[in-house]
């Protein structure tokens, strides 16, 4: 018998606030470095890791805890449901374009110095 703590949440209810908020799965796969049918093998389990977790919150700009408690969990970051303006939405492809060109580019280097 387990008692409900602070830490306790629902894995598919984490998922699904996940899928909900991700606009681009693929997103999620080149942050995780596995292939979009990873993640939508993960989306059909409903069984999120840690690391998707984390993923989706720096895809998004969400807090984590959002995306594991729901609204107990939100203290702090973007507010679930509120759209950003049009320009912060641009800004934030771009610097997550940014991030998988300089991951790109990384493995690119790691592969040309062996």
């Amino acid at each position: 018998m387990s008692k409900n703590t602070e830490l306790d949440f629902s894995r598919a209810d984490c998922c699904r606030r996940i899928f909900e908020t991700v606009s681009r799965q693929q997103d999620l796969a080149d942050m995780l470095g596995v292939t979009p049918s990873a993640i939508t093998n993960t989306k059909k389990r409903q069984q999120c890791s840690l690391e998707l977790v984390i993923a989706a919150s720096q895809v998004t700009g969400r807090p984590i805890e959002w995306f594991m408690f729901g609204e107990q969990g939100k203290k702090g970051g973007t507010t679930p449901g509120a759209q950003k303006p049009p320009l912060q939405q641009r800004l934030d492809r771009l610097e997550r374009a940014v991030r998988r060109l300089e991951e790109r580019l990384g493995r690119l280097e790691a592969g040309c110095s062996e």
